[in-house]
């Protein structure tokens, strides 16, 4: 029965003492990793209940959008101002996917970024070292030069993240997709230029039409058609 007794009252300690280096880890996470807050990660759940539309592979699944074209570069801008709203707060989201992008109103209109289980706090552009990651083949190529289990996450590897969405809209070949790709995270860019080259190549492709040349062509479609009626 002594022995009994000592056997439970060991797993009772062992059980206790598991239970606070569990709450220990918690507190080392959050000091050292710069997890959010409570009134951070609350902030944004209450956001994530009023989203109303679809997710983006959702999105892609239900409707046809040819990577590449305009439709698409447009599609990738809002994905990235969605990221801008975060780098601007100064949070790492760590898991930015497709599922992770969801429209906030029915029409699909207004893209939002869900899901900040894993995301983190850090300074401008500060990289912030993370024990017990599991490696994987999406992992940006400074992971892969590091053998121990802890990992570099910064902005910069949020970007490379996006080099998957990038693939699925504007093709594995276009220059942004390979600057995502940079394997420089220092040198790799940021959220801001992209979309500054973003928004210059849909300039491009579609030229502003200026007002003075539209009233010009109906005026003078208005004349040929009062000449007409004359006649």
């Amino acid at each position: 029965k002594k022995i009994g007794l000592g056997v439970a009252s060991a797993n009772q300690v062992y059980s206790s003492e598991k239970q606070q280096k569990s709450i220990l880890k918690v507190q080392k996470e959050q000091e050292n990793y710069k997890l959010l807050d409570k009134r951070e990660y609350s902030k944004f759940r209450q956001a994530m209940k009023k989203l109303e539309g679809l997710s983006l592979s959702n999105y892609l699944l239900k409707k046809t959008v040819k990577p590449g074209s305009i439709e698409a570069k447009k599609l990738f801008l809002k994905v990235l101002n969605a990221v801008k709203e975060l780098h601007d707060q100064n949070i790492v989201h760590r898991d930015l996917k497709l599922d992770n992008f969801m429209f906030s109103d029915k029409d699909n209109t207004i893209l939002k970024i869900v899901d900040f289980g894993l995301a983190i706090k850090v300074h401008a552009e500060e990289t912030v070292s993370i024990d017990g990651v599991r490696n994987t083949d999406l992992d940006p190529p400074e992971f892969r030069k590091i053998t121990s289990a802890s990992k570099p996450f910064s902005k910069a590897s949020d970007m490379y993240a996006l080099r998957t969405i990038a693939w699925d809209l504007l093709g594995p070949s276009i220059e942004l997709t390979n600057m995502l790709e940079n394997p420089d995270p220092k040198t790799r860019i940021k959220v801001g230029d992209a979309i500054q080259y973003l928004e210059q190549e849909l300039k491009e492709v579609e030229p502003p039409v200026e007002i003075n040349s539209m009233n010009s062509q109906s005026s003078s479609k208005s004349e040929s058609s009062e000449q007409g009626g004359i006649k």
